[in-house]
């Protein structure tokens, strides 16, 4: 569920299995009063890991990401299929 909605429809909590794949602005829903919990489960974070890897495609179009071309000097490191986008 995107941070938005979390604010528009005031959901109160927040739960989080794991955001090392993806981090989204928790720090913000944080300052607008939800309560964020994250669980950092290992579970979670390999579910995620191994979609990423078998749907590189799906994923940069759920996070609205564009799929790069591994071999140009665009920045990042494209060494690994997980994404951390920064949010401002």
């Amino acid at each position: 569920m995107c941070s938005g909605t979390v604010l528009l429809y005031k959901i109160p909590r927040v739960v989080i299995g794991e955001n090392r794949t993806f981090q989204g602005p928790e720090e913000y829903l944080r300052s607008r009063g939800v309560e964020v919990v994250v669980l950092d489960e290992e579970e979670c974070v390999r579910l995620m890991t191994d979609f990423i890897a078998a749907n590189p495609e799906v994923w940069n179009e759920d996070i609205g990401e564009e799929e790069r071309d591994r071999t140009s000097s665009g920045g990042g490191d494209l060494s690994s299929p997980i994404s951390r986008p920064v949010f401002r």
